[in-house]
């Protein structure tokens, strides 16, 4: 029988989550969720001051999280002021970028409530537990340990794209595992289960060394003899 797959139609996709288009000087701008952009937040003063100076419509604060989104080198991030100025603040540009910069601030997720059910055992950021400099070193510290990927490749990919790269490592490693997998803990157990018969020899075989050793200690016998 051919396999056959049955695609339901949805809005949210891992792989562009949190990504937002926006207008900037007439062109289509990408704002893209990345740890790099988290920590250019977060040494601007963090996301409540950065985002409350965008609502009040602050050239600089808008800029930051311009800075933020784009993902630009450090040495094109001048460029951003100069589109701002020739595009000016507009409400819809305030509002897009606010939007992006809540759901930045919670690790690239969207809000629960607009979050479907199949992603809910997602890796979860809780504020209270550690701050987002020790998430995104956390973060950078697994995807380069698993991955293999470079600092700059971690830095600047969606974050989301590194939860679903160490995932897909994760599986291939369970699949590829010669001792079995957490998958499958009966097919685990036995393959790492010494088989009964030959446990049983070597125990023997151990009380048999012991007692010759045993005899012939008592018989004065020594290995300098």
């Amino acid at each position: 029988m051919p396999y056959s797959l049955t695609v339901i139609e949805s809005h949210i996709s891992r792989v562009d989550l949190c990504e937002t288009i926006i207008m900037l000087k007439g062109k289509p701008r990408l704002l893209r969720p990345t740890i790099r952009g988290i920590l250019r937040i977060c040494k601007a003063g963090g996301f409540e001051k950065v985002i409350g100076g965008i609502i009040d419509e602050e050239f600089d604060s808008i800029v930051t999280g311009l800075q933020a989104g784009l993902n630009l080198s450090y040495k094109k991030d001048e460029r951003v002021a100069h589109w701002l100025w020739d595009n000016g603040i507009t409400p819809e540009l305030v509002s897009e970028l606010v939007e992006f910069l809540e759901n930045l601030a919670r690790g690239g997720k969207l809000p629960v409530d607009e979050r479907e059910e199949r992603y809910n055992d997602e890796i979860r950021f809780d504020p209270y537990e550690i701050t987002l400099e020790q998430w995104c070193d956390k973060l950078v510290v697994n995807a380069l340990g698993w991955l293999g990927w470079t600092p700059e490749m971690v830095l600047k990919a969606n974050i989301n794209v590194i939860h679903m790269a160490m995932e897909g490592k994760i599986d291939f490693v369970k699949k590829t595992n010669p001792f079995g997998s957490k998958d499958d803990p009966s097919e685990a157990l036995s393959q790492r289960r010494p088989d009964p018969e030959r446990a049983a020899a070597d125990i023997k075989r151990a009380f048999q060394r012991r007692m010759r050793m045993n005899n012939r200690k008592a018989s004065g016998w020594s290995e300098k003899a």
